[in-house]
């Protein structure tokens, strides 16, 4: 009786080499579908950081808001303009006028102008949106100033709503005096006499 050599067959070689070519092709897949997971997650957390990003600055414009005699705020359901020490691109606590207005093309954006610069488009979360003004009692108006009534010349907070969300995508208060302070004439540098 003849012994067999060691090692293997053609056949066994052929086997081995399908199954492990297989395992191969299987992980292969695997990484792709990791890969394009990995890239929608990356597309998605740019979105939301660019949308945090202009929301963070709308805010920042919104509570460095001042009462002016020069030039009053004024605001509707798809923009407001005003004097705030804190526009995006000048040095913070220098009053410059702004002007934020919601996209009109259907995309889910806004465009901000300071003083009377090109316009800058940042994106925001998906929907209908419209601006909203609260008074010091917290009731909401479409416009500011109202239409009827005496309210002072800022509002007390400005909401950004969407009419796909319950809740406000963001509400900022104005910190500032909400009625133009009466001139005080130049500074007296040598002080009272």
């Amino acid at each position: 009786m003849r012994r067999r050599a060691p090692g293997f067959t053609l056949l066994e070689t052929i086997v081995a080499l399908l199954i492990s070519s297989l395992a191969v092709a299987m992980v292969f897949q695997s990484l792709r579908v990791f890969a394009v997971a990995r890239d929608r997650v990356a597309a998605t957390g740019a979105t939301l950081d660019r949308n945090r990003l202009a929301l963070a600055w709308m805010r920042q414009s919104v509570e460095g808001l001042l009462a002016t005699d020069a030039v009053p705020f004024k605001g509707d359901r798809q923009d407001w303009a005003g004097a705030t020490t804190g526009a995006m691109l000048a040095r913070p606590g220098v009053p410059e006028v702004v002007k934020w207005r919601l996209s009109g093309n259907g995309a889910a954006a806004v465009a901000y102008r300071q003083g009377h610069g090109a316009e800058t488009v940042l994106p925001l979360p998906a929907g209908r949106l419209g601006f909203l003004y609260l008074d010091a009692d917290g009731r909401t108006h479409r416009q500011w100033p109202p239409a009827l009534g005496t309210y002072p010349q800022l509002p007390a907070a400005i909401a950004l709503v969407s009419a796909d969300h319950a809740q406000p995508l963001f509400i900022a208060p104005v910190l500032a005096h909400h009625e133009p302070l009466p001139s005080q004439g130049p500074f007296d540098a040598e002080g009272d006499e």
